[in-house]
């Protein structure tokens, strides 16, 4: 698996944890797990995302995704990157820039119950 949903602490944060490489199914299956969450969810929500490795995404699936994100961003509050990749970090640093009213930071391995707290709060 890809992509899986992992258990949270409460029903305003959705984690993720990536491995590999994301194909359109694990897009459509992940997706299909969250917009349920995200339309019973009153105000934004938090995202915490782990990245043990990458290997690519499907051009599909990247459209996908950047299509999910769009039509949902106004939902998202905070979102926590933990990952050691540092094309990841650059990325991410880069895309907090970007996106307004989204608070985007990231955090490598060892400091992955920071990014859980960090999240949380």
């Amino acid at each position: 698996m890809s992509i899986e949903l992992l258990p949270t602490v409460d029903s305003k944060t959705i984690a993720l944890k990536m491995d590999g490489h994301l194909s359109v199914e694990d897009i459509d299956r992940v997706v299909a797990e969250i917009e349920p969450q995200l339309e019973d969810t009153h105000g934004k929500v938090r995202i915490f995302v782990e990245i043990d490795s990458f290997t690519g995404v499907s051009p599909l699936a990247f459209f996908k995704d950047l299509w999910f994100s769009l039509r949902h961003w106004h939902q998202f509050e905070r979102e926590a990157i933990v990952s050691d990749l540092k094309w990841v970090e650059k990325l991410t640093r880069f895309f907090g820039k970007l996106v307004p009213g989204i608070e985007v930071r990231h955090f490598p391995l060892a400091q992955r119950d920071d990014a859980l707290s960090w999240v949380h709060h």
